[in-house]
């Protein structure tokens, strides 16, 4: 019998053996092969890559910087902006969350300690995080591959186009993908660790990562068993340890991830949010699944792009005939997605479909902002860098999957993440940001080819020919990428224009945003927000009268738009005609009491014309408006004090009593209310 050393694995012992004495060049185990290739996986590499990264980033900030729609992008990075403005100034958060919290905590975080505002200190530490994934990629792919994969991963990451624009965004997608990358260079790093200390720190540092992403956004809780399962299974380089189960390891990973959303878990519970990481999973699985879910964007069926929280809580609170806590708001919304799957499965099954295609489709699907006119604003290299990106890397990337899965197991986790994401998107809606985090598993994956050509090198043809079949169908198979989009192609032009008129609106550049509007207006002239627009910027330049006239000119476009009826009531009260601007201020609250503007006016009105008529007199009359007011916002102590003063001037003394009572419970501190409440119960005990 041929006797071998016992430094080979009994992979190779058994390869020796089956050749009957004939020591012909063996298969060489990917876990050697990756040893061996780790050499080339030079510093020099990853530095060039991660400057090329940097320079590239730097160049786009540079060229956007000046652009209003860059300097005040809206939507949903202005949610963020205002939240954080909101922790800047201490104001506590009395409601559960109804996204997850950590990207507003780190804006306000950046804010408060470099003094530079909300955006631009989140915007640099996205692109050095960024650059630096180009360097962990490069470092991943020369070590597992070859040096010509080390140069693929890091620059196709460093020119990729989405990533180049989502540095630049006060969004969570930039900073989510960065944190992705570090995380599997962490569990690589945990896979060759040969020593016990070095295996408990890389695994601590990987369930913070994922702890520290799943507080960015709730569905990266669909990662958390991947990467348990990862601590379970996934061996060392050492053949000793590969065969002892790390359970230690694993139970205090997931106690970590549990104590870092520990915090927020127990403030949603505690404000009626039930155990979640954010409120609203149910309203985007409703969105993402109704009878006119588009599959891409977050359109609620009957408020549009611009739905407000208040407004689908008072829908489901109106379908269910009671008030209800934002963790049941959040489970009408689920059951609604359901009943949609139960009552039409062949439009369900239709609408799933058509999100397969979109996810692994070559165009990406911006919906922020009109991403494609934007960028070419920006500068047409970074929009070509857009266009191509997502193809480059998902073709060679999808074709590569399979066999690297089969024949090199140090990538699996990578593939088991980007798998995992990927299918947790398809009960939602596919965009641009929201597919974003796979696209450094796909270049990984993609960078694996050069592994697998210098790997059929080495076998017999039998195998070459099943393995060239096999790469042959994946690569047909991946080139769905650049079949044609199921979304119409349409010009964007008229919303593209009204984007850029309302960032100008937000700067206060009036007399700039007015011509965009009507750039939209031309392009559609029964755009759903354009006349009302031009008339909120003829109302800040003090020109009331077209500033009404574009207003009802939105009212008749859109009757119940409850902005053009509170913005007329705005400009009928600058104009002195109360009358007037009440009667509009009702019909705004009535199409839609949630609309806090309209609520507001509606009852400061009121309460003015109450006083008025207190004091001419007419003190019945006064108490019905003040009652009207108090009732529309009770947080306004000052509205049920006057109310309480009217009702006492009436001799209503119990009744006055009964309302100030009222008002002390909400607000125990309000001192005009305390003296008035013992002068009334003083003047009650002596009548």
């Amino acid at each position: 019998m041929l006797h071998v050393s016992s430094g080979l694995s009994p992979f190779h012992i058994h390869c020796i053996r089956s050749c009957r004495y004939r020591l012909a060049p063996p298969r060489t185990s990917p876990y050697l092969a990756a040893m061996r290739t780790s050499k080339h996986s030079t510093i020099l590499t990853a530095v060039v890559v991660f400057t090329v990264a940097l320079v590239v980033r730097a160049a786009y900030l540079w060229a956007a910087h000046e652009l209003p729609t860059f300097v005040s992008p809206g939507m949903d990075a202005q949610i963020y902006r205002e939240w954080a403005d909101q922790l800047l100034r201490g104001q506590e958060w009395n409601e559960p969350y109804f996204r997850a919290p950590g990207y507003p905590c780190l804006l306000a975080a950046l804010a408060s300690l470099t003094g530079a505002g909300t955006f631009w200190p989140v915007r640099i530490l996205q692109v050095l995080l960024s650059a630096s994934g180009a360097f962990l990629l490069a470092r991943l792919a020369g070590r597992w591959f070859t040096p010509a994969a080390a140069w693929f991963a890091g620059l196709a990451w460093a020119l990729y186009g989405a990533s180049v624009y989502f540095d630049g965004e006060g969004l969570i997608a930039g900073l989510y993908a960065a944190l992705t990358i570090f995380l599997l260079y962490t569990l690589d790093l945990y896979r060759r660790s040969e020593k016990q200390g070095g295996r408990w720190g890389y695994m601590l540092l990987a369930a913070l990562l994922l702890g520290l992403l799943t507080t960015l956004r709730a569905n990266a809780l669909a990662w958390w068993p991947v990467l348990l399962v990862v601590l379970w299974f996934q061996p060392g380089l050492s053949e000793r340890t590969s065969a002892r189960r790390p359970l230690t390891q694993v139970v205090v990973a997931l106690l970590l991830m549990l104590l870092l959303v520990f915090p927020i878990l127990r403030h949603n519970v505690m404000h009626g949010g039930g155990v979640a990481i954010s409120t609203q999973g149910g309203i985007n699985l409703y969105l993402g699944n109704n009878v006119e879910a588009s599959g891409a964007h977050s359109v609620d069926p009957k408020y549009g792009p611009t739905w407000t929280r208040e407004q689908i809580t008072r829908r489901a609170e109106q379908a269910l005939g009671r008030p209800l806590s934002h963790a049941e708001v959040d489970e009408y919304y689920r059951a609604q997605a359901v009943q949609f799957w139960t009552e039409h499965p062949g439009q369900a099954a239709a609408l799933t479909w058509r999100k397969v295609r979109m996810l692994l489709n070559a165009r990406e699907i911006g919906n922020n902002r009109v991403l494609h006119p934007y960028l070419r604003g920006v500068g047409r290299l970074f929009h070509l860098l857009v266009l191509i990106g997502f193809p480059l890397v998902a073709v060679p990337g999808l074709a590569a999957a399979v066999p690297l899965w089969r024949r090199f197991p140090p990538i699996r986790p990578a593939l088991a993440l980007a798998a995992v994401h990927l299918l947790t998107l398809l009960p939602f809606f596919i965009t641009a940001r929201y597919r974003f985090p796979v696209a450094p598993m796909l270049i990984l994956s993609a960078s694996g080819l050069f592994f697998l050509l210098r790997d059929w090198k080495s076998q017999d043809r039998a195998m070459l020919r099943n393995n060239v079949t096999l790469i042959s169908g994946a690569l047909l198979a991946a080139l769905w990428v650049f079949a044609p989009s199921p979304l119409p192609s349409t010009s964007h032009s008229d919303d593209w224009a009204f984007h850029q008129g309302n960032a100008l609106l937000r700067l206060g550049r009036y007399d700039e945003a007015i011509p965009r509007f009507y750039e939209a207006l031309r392009s559609n002239p029964t755009h759903r927000s354009a006349h009302l627009n031009i008339g909120v910027c003829r109302l800040h330049a003090g020109h009331l009268d077209s500033a009404q006239m574009h207003f009802l000119r939105q009212w008749k476009l859109t009757p119940g738009n409850v902005n053009a009826a509170n913005n007329l009531g705005a400009v009928a009260e600058r104009q002195s005609r109360l009358d007037e601007a009440l009667e509009w201020y009702h019909t705004a609250y009535r199409a839609d009491p949630t609309h806090e503007d309209a609520r507001l006016n509606y009852a400061r009105l009121l309460h003015d014309e109450g006083l008025k008529d207190a004091r001419a007199g007419r003190l019945q009359q006064a108490e019905f408006q003040l009652s009207r007011a108090s009732r529309l916002v009770p947080e306004n102590p000052t509205y049920a004090h006057n109310l309480a003063l009217v009702q006492a001037a009436q001799g209503n003394i119990t009744e006055a009593i009964e309302t100030v009572e009222t008002l002390l419970r909400r607000h125990p501190h309000h001192q005009p209310s305390q003296g008035l409440l013992r002068e009334l119960e003083a003047g009650s005990m002596n009548r």
